[in-house]
């Protein structure tokens, strides 16, 4: 910062829980950016259409 350059990857975290749970878990979303088709392997219910990674 400060006027420096960044570099590195972007990432992200995803959180999900349960409907009938108040306890959050979080997913690294470097790991999907690398395998996106394991958010779907993880989490069918997700439409393949929405986009959910961000680019």
């Amino acid at each position: 910062m400060n006027g420096k350059a960044m570099t590195g990857d972007k990432s992200f975290m995803l959180a999900v829980r349960p409907l009938e749970s108040q306890e959050w878990k979080y997913i690294d979303g470097a790991g999907l950016k690398k395998n996106p088709d394991m958010l779907y392997t993880l989490f069918s219910e997700i439409p393949r259409d929405k986009n959910i990674i961000p680019e």
